[in-house]
């Protein structure tokens, strides 16, 4: 028993050790001196390696101030094209933020601590003027090269996508190639944080977790189920009043049924054939004109994926990465 106190004793002052040297590393991260500020991120990193331990342990134990999840709203204006939609959502993960973008009304919005929303936002819009630099080097190059005039808007268009589809792929090979554990359990962190804040805005959640209306719904169907299943078994002239759809057919209206299903398959299966037919042709029948919009269109997306390789992802991976990561802490 006296050792068991002791060991409990001298954790316990090995943890209020660890607690002040953190207070201490914390404290000097806001030093107006050069160098010191960085060297101390850098030591309250690996402190946090060291000991397995996440950003949450900190706020937890109210060392470092919770700030919170807000949204920013990104305004492309008229150029709200596909591919800058789909810039947003392939990048905000990776500044520990979550994409809330509305395709249909063509929105961006970003939801995550301020520090992150504010930082994600300078970033989109540098990508963006990256791709849309290197669309028009590339365009130049095409016409140089083939003599070949294409609409600049629709080479930008279909440029952009082709290089966000390989952006994207870039990205997520980058972070399965990431080994940094702290980094990842902060990733997850502030995941949950993010999604937590959309259920109680929201109620849903972008992390395939259930909410807890969910839970509290499928308890509630299960818990249903379970009584019709038990008055199926006592009472069944009960449950089929219930449940008529559930009421065994006779052999006459199985009959009856079966034919009807029959009839709705083959009229189905009539407008199916109708729809293919009208697509073939439409595609038979191509003008001249729309043929070399959609050739054009496939040249600028393969560009797009070539060129992708030349934008710079920096600040979302390695050493760059680090850094926002301990800014941010």
């Amino acid at each position: 028993m006296s050792d068991n106190y002791n060991t409990q004793e001298t954790d316990t002052a090995q943890n209020e050790k660890l607690l002040a040297r953190l207070r201490k590393v914390l404290a000097l991260t806001a030093s107006p001196v050069e160098g010191e500020a960085q060297a101390a991120a850098e030591m309250l990193t690996k402190l946090l390696t060291d000991h397995n331990l996440e950003i949450a342990d900190l706020e937890q134990r109210s060392l470092i101030e919770k700030p919170g999840v807000s949204e920013g709203q990104h305004d492309l204006g008229k150029a709200a094209f596909k591919w800058k939609l789909n810039l947003a959502d392939a990048v905000a993960e990776h500044c520990y933020c979550i994409s809330l973008t509305d395709h249909a009304l063509k929105h961006v919005r970003f939801a995550g601590r301020p520090e992150n929303v504010e930082s994600l936002r300078m970033l989109y819009s540098w990508l963006i003027d990256q791709i849309a630099a290197i669309a028009r080097e590339e365009r130049r190059s095409h016409i140089a090269l083939t003599g070949e005039h294409i609409d600049p808007l629709r080479w930008q268009v279909n440029f952009g996508l082709g290089a966000v589809e390989r952006l994207a792929d870039r990205l997520r090979d980058k972070r399965r190639n990431e080994v940094d554990a702290n980094s990842c359990s902060l990733v997850i962190h502030h995941t949950n944080e993010v999604n937590d804040y959309l259920e109680s805005r929201y109620g849903y959640r972008k992390d395939g977790k259930r909410t807890q209306a969910q839970r509290e719904r499928e308890e509630a169907w299960k818990l249903q189920d379970a009584a019709m299943a038990e008055l199926k078994q006592t009472d069944p002239e009960a449950y089929y009043a219930k449940r008529p759809w559930e009421r065994p057919l006779s052999a006459i209206e199985q009959a009856a049924a079966d034919k009807k299903a029959t009839k709705d398959n083959a009229k189905w299966d009539a407008k199916w054939r109708a729809r293919m037919e009208r697509e073939a042709n439409r595609r038979r029948y191509v003008s001249p004109e729309q043929r070399e919009a959609e050739e054009q269109g496939h040249s600028a997306k393969r560009a797009g994926r070539e060129s992708a390789d030349r934008i710079n992802l920096q600040p979302f991976v390695g050493s760059g990465r680090a850094d926002n990561a301990k800014r941010i802490v």
